[in-house]
């Protein structure tokens, strides 16, 4: 088997019985094994850009969330695929390295985190930002990489009010609110946890209007 090969192990740490759970891994040169994978986050098809830029008018993703990600945009003139390293990213847009052509409009993408089982991932974050409820916190709801996994949140806003997450499975929407239902100081740093698994996806919402001051979720894989 030569180095690059693709294999699968099991994950002991986090299958039962019945249930196990295979992770790629891949035979480095050394003869070591890697557990770490390239993991889907996001996808879309780009509204415009330049060769330098990728713009989808329909996302709101947090300022620089998708930093030292990997996109994968496939031309839609030529079909090639290319690859760079995101460098920073607005709600709309994400910048990179020179592609060498400009992204078209029609032009359709992935985005790629490189994930290993044993690390958390950075899922989202938003600063300074004025809402309005009832909206979500997020435009698009989160799903976990790896299952199950605790989505750690982490909140401050302006004004005292109720925090909730909105958990989603099979069409099902339940809002339920953290801190037993009671509001949270203004300005006061809060952190939560959720477990989620395959089928959930998750958001967040804020009884009152405000601004957001702080929040973050991180991903942590059940198996650390």
């Amino acid at each position: 088997m030569s180095a690059g090969s693709k294999i699968f192990g099991k994950d002991y740490l986090s299958s039962t019985p019945g249930r196990e759970v295979w992770i790629p891994l891949r035979l480095l040169p050394d003869g070591s094994i890697s557990t770490i994978s390239s993991v889907v986050v996001d996808e879309g098809v780009a509204t415009g850009g330049t060769n330098l830029t990728l713009i989808d008018t329909t996302k709101n993703w947090g300022v620089d969330i998708m930093e030292g990600r990997t996109v994968e945009i496939t031309h839609i003139a030529t079909g090639i695929s290319y690859q760079r390293y995101i460098t920073t990213n607005a709600a709309t847009a994400i910048s990179f390295d020179d592609l060498g052509v400009a992204v078209l409009a029609g032009d359709t993408y992935r985005i790629l985190i490189a994930n290993s089982p044993m690390e958390p991932q950075v899922r989202a974050t938003v600063h300074n930002t004025a809402y309005l409820t009832p909206a979500d916190f997020l435009g698009a709801a989160l799903a976990p990489i790896i299952s199950p996994s605790l989505f750690r949140c982490q909140v401050a806003c302006t004004v005292s009010g109720i925090f909730y997450v909105t958990i989603t499975r099979a069409g099902n929407t339940q809002t339920v609110a953290y801190n037993h239902a009671v509001a949270l100081p203004a300005g006061a740093l809060f952190e939560f946890d959720t477990l989620v698994a395959d089928g959930d996806t998750i958001n967040y919402q804020y009884g009152i209007n405000c601004t957001i001051q702080t929040f973050k979720v991180l991903e942590i894989p059940s198996a650390i």
